[in-house]
């Protein structure tokens, strides 16, 4: 069972405690993967797992089977005193010229956001890439080209 580094909306180890607990004759082995959903998909797809956890957004993948198990609100994560920070409302054209601090390509996350870029028409540089989505709103580079680096992660990953 394929898995990212972090599932913060997911309580996985409670989820393999019933799966064991309903069929104890299975052996569970539990894989992270820091190659992102598309890498687990990939793995689903030439059966060298037999089903992941991920986060695949735009067209279904060809070779797997998605069943959706939820939704999470990205909220965008601005350093303190950031000139943004106060607003009850930001749009991606607010957010052009900043640096971003993002997981890797292949990021279920990461594809969230950079098709909402690509279709505002905003240019976006990832400055700082993780594959620990619960670490990454806590990196900031030492200095940012424009203004304060910023974020977009799940609610979850940063709870």
């Amino acid at each position: 069972m394929g898995t990212l580094t972090s599932v913060g909306w997911l309580d996985v180890p409670a989820v393999l405690a019933r799966f064991h607990h309903a069929h104890p004759g299975v052996a569970l082995r539990l894989s992270a993967a820091p190659s992102g959903s598309l890498g687990l998909v990939d793995a689903v797809a030439e059966r060298r797992l037999d089903l992941a956890f991920v986060s695949v957004p735009g067209p279904r993948p060809a070779g797997v089977r998605l069943t959706h198990l939820g939704d999470v609100p990205m909220d965008l994560v601005l350093p303190a005193g950031d000139p943004l920070a106060g607003h009850r409302r930001i749009t991606v054209a607010d957010l052009a010229e900043r640096d971003f601090v993002d997981s890797p390509l292949g990021f279920g996350n990461r594809g969230v956001v950079d098709r909402a870029f690509e279709a505002a028409g905003v240019a976006r540089r990832v400055v700082i890439e993780v594959a620990d989505i619960a670490t990454a709103p806590s990196l900031r580079p030492a200095r940012s080209r424009h203004r304060h680096p910023a974020a977009l992660h799940h609610r979850a990953a940063r709870a």
